[in-house]
């Protein structure tokens, strides 16, 4: 699990993974989350989940900022949504050891 919030914009997301060892890699096998703010951080949050279930640990650190603005076609403004789900994601990844 991990967290991370924007007190600026009254933000909080967080990121649940399970992961299951294959071989020699670790593979996300089920992802969640939890988040609280504005609908932009809850959409950023889904479709990062989205993305994580079925990668290995490495695949999942390839995941940027930029992807989840690309593809959610975010305004300047929404940023912060997409550097929460990412802050929360690095979080989840740091505490997996």
């Amino acid at each position: 699990m991990g967290d991370a919030d924007t007190p600026g914009e009254d933000a909080h997301c967080r990121i649940h993974l399970a992961c299951e060892q294959e071989d020699n890699e670790r593979r996300i096998v089920a992802a969640a989350f939890a988040a609280f703010g504005p609908p932009v951080v809850v959409a950023c949050a889904d479709w990062l989940c989205e993305q994580l279930r079925d990668r290995t640990i490495n695949d999942a650190r390839s995941l940027k900022l930029r992807d989840i603005e690309q593809a959610l076609a975010l305004a300047p403004g929404e940023r912060y949504a997409a550097l929460l789900a990412i802050d929360a994601l690095a979080s989840a990844l740091g505490n997996l050891g």
